[in-house]
């Protein structure tokens, strides 16, 4: 693996590590924050799975517009189901209703899956994601305070499409 793309695995995996540890550090320095056994377990299979998921890809492709689409789509979806999990988009946390935003992630990897990253599929694939991130937010009603969340979600996806779509673009060139 280059140095550069070594270097980019490395810090992805160092972030996941401070992110997990960032909610122990904050419990120990006051009483705000609360997490249990079973929340540090959850944020491990999230910054674990995603990071693993980015390294995955990273050992299989070089292209830095696929990689970007991946990262960037990885990111939106990380920070939909963490939010989702920890005050809820739709009134508290346990409303069944946030179901729906802990699915919509999941669909999006279950298609990349089917379509094994292809970018011009997954051009469609985070663009279809984004649409339907927004159309759930307003057909459940989500608070202007959440639809500002799902907002930043929705860019960072929408990004990841363009990454996507010009990994095809260049794929179409050769």
């Amino acid at each position: 693996m280059p140095r550069g793309l070594s270097l980019l695995r490395a810090l992805v995996w160092l972030a996941a590590v401070a992110l997990w540890c960032l909610p122990a550090a904050a419990m120990w320095l006051g009483a705000e924050v609360h997490w249990g056994p079973l929340d540090f377990v959850l944020a491990a299979t999230l910054l674990g799975g995603s990071a693993g998921m980015f390294d995955l890809v990273l050992r299989r492709t070089r292209e830095p517009a696929r990689l970007a689409g991946v990262g960037l789509g990885l990111l939106g979806g990380l920070l939909l189901v963490w939010i989702n999990a920890a005050v809820g988009i739709v009134g508290a946390a346990s409303d069944a209703r946030n179901l729906a935003f802990h699915a919509l992630p999941a669909l999006v990897l279950l298609v990349a899956l089917g379509v094994r990253g292809r970018p011009a599929a997954m051009t469609r694939t985070m663009l279809g994601a984004g649409f339907a991130l927004i159309v759930l937010g307003i057909a459940l009603r989500a608070e202007p305070v959440a639809i500002a969340f799902l907002g930043g979600c929705l860019a960072l996806w929408l990004a990841s499409a363009l990454a996507f779509a010009r990994a095809a673009a260049r794929r179409a060139e050769d």
